[in-house]
């Protein structure tokens, strides 16, 4: 995929370049791989309802509407998944108020969720989703091999293309001394 995409942000000169010569070149590596040929966009809201896609819209970033496989890149939902949209505040767990994109797939551990929250940081404007947070993954020991490492990698390409500073989150563990996750809670925390 040459060039920016329509909806890309508003890129200066050196951005648009890095984009060219390396963000661009890795996501479409990424999307020629087996793995990366699961974020084509077949997201659903239920079984049989197809996701419209999101829009980020604000009015900093007027007209950031995502389609549903800039969505699966985004936030890590591979085709099949379900998808619920939620703007919640901040999280006990210290997860950042936002829109929290919760997806389930069937490379998630029986009943997990995948949770990804777009939010402003601290360094960021008011009024514009600037960073990402990976609040939740816990793949299933049957995941494929690499199934996070791809999908991450499209989420880090997707994350530049939209103008996303950042993306932040803790391993197994939280940040925390000591981990109370057994060996087949931590698919990919390696």
């Amino acid at each position: 995929m040459n060039g920016p995409h329509p909806s890309v942000h508003a890129m200066t000169p050196l951005q648009a370049e890095f984009w060219e010569q390396n963000v661009a070149r890795l996501e479409a590596q990424l999307l020629s791989q087996p793995l990366g040929r699961l974020f084509t966009g077949k997201l659903y809201l239920n079984k049989n309802t197809p996701f419209p896609g999101l829009d980020l819209s604000s009015a900093r970033n007027a007209g950031l509407h995502l389609s549903p496989a800039e969505v699966g890149r985004l936030c890590m939902a591979p085709d099949e998944s379900t998808i619920r949209i939620r703007r919640l505040r901040e999280q006990h767990d210290g997860t950042p108020a936002g829109v929290h994109i919760i997806s389930a797939n069937k490379f998630l551990q029986q009943g997990e969720r995948l949770i990804v929250v777009a939010y402003t940081d601290a360094e960021g404007v008011a009024i514009r989703l600037n960073a990402l947070h990976l609040a939740r993954v816990m793949l299933d020991d049957h995941a494929p091999a690499r199934f996070g490492t791809v999908a991450f990698g499209l989420m880090a390409c997707a994350a530049y293309r939209f103008g996303f500073s950042k993306i932040t989150l803790f391993a197994a563990g939280r940040g925390k001394g000591s981990c109370t996750f057994g060996p087949e809670d931590q698919i990919g925390y390696l």
